[in-house]
This record gives C-alpha cells, sequence and structure tokens, in this order.
C-alpha cells in the first residue's frame, strides 16, 4: 500500500493544493520578506511554474537550500507533481 495517495493527473484540485501548501510556508519558514507564488500548474506534464520574490538578509540559508526546503514541502503536499520551473521576478 502506497503512503502516497496518487490523485488523477486531470485532478483540478491540484492548484488548490499548491496555493495551501504556499500558504503554509510563511509560517514554517519564519520569514517574512521571501515570497512564493504559483504561477501556473501544467498538469500533462506535472510541471508547477513558481515565482520567489524577496530574500533572506539575516538568515543564514542559502537561496538554493531555502528553495529545495519549498519545492520538498511542495511536493510532500502535492506528490503530482514532477519537476518546478522558476520565472523571472515582477518588474525585471
Amino acid at each position: 500500500m502506497s503512503l502516497w495517495k496518487r490523485a488523477r493527473r486531470d485532478d483540478p484540485d491540484v492548484e488548490g493544493r499548491i496555493r495551501a501548501a504556499i500558504a503554509e510556508l510563511p509560517s514554517l519558514l519564519r520569514i517574512d520578506s521571501v515570497g512564493v507564488e504559483l504561477v501556473a500548474y501544467e498538469g500533462d506534464t506535472g510541471v508547477a511554474v513558481l515565482r520567489f520574490e524577496g530574500d533572506c538578509p539575516d538568515c543564514e540559508l542559502s537561496v538554493s537550500m531555502l528553495r529545495e526546503g519549498i519545492e520538498a514541502h511542495l511536493r510532500m503536499h502535492v506528490p503530482e507533481i514532477r519537476a518546478f520551473r522558476a520565472v523571472e521576478r515582477r518588474g525585471r
């Protein structure tokens, strides 16, 4: 028996679950200056397109470590995600 419940790829609730997992991040990270936004979820490929904003000037986490932690959190809550792609920050 699998520990991870697999929803169908065409499940319309996947984006909602991604957004809910993202909403949990500020309290988990305790970093208010970092923003993560779901730009799109490509259901046919399982790719979540994210926009990262802000930084963490006072913490000891590297950008890559912070990003890996966010991606791991999202994969744990939404196993349909197969890959991530980041897009440029707004205004660039």
